[in-house]
């Protein structure tokens, strides 16, 4: 489904999301980690900052609702 203001478009990055809205656009979505400093296993970096499968997904599927 393509929402009422055209496409979404999704940049995910282990890191900034700054430089991303020129490719996204303004119905898209910049999932990233906009700080540092943090040390831990990755499987448990990923789940504090937001980046499992699931907590993604989550992610997408809120902004797309919001679109609609």
């Amino acid at each position: 489904m393509i929402p009422k203001r055209g496409a979404m478009k999704i940049s995910m990055e282990a890191g900034i999301t700054m430089g991303w809205d020129k490719y996204i656009g303004p119905n898209g979505l910049a999932i990233g980690i906009d700080h540092y400093g943090a040390s831990a296993p990755g499987k448990d970096l990923a789940e504090e900052f937001g980046f499992t499968a699931g907590q993604v997904e989550s992610k997408i599927r809120n902004h797309l609702t919001n679109l609609l």
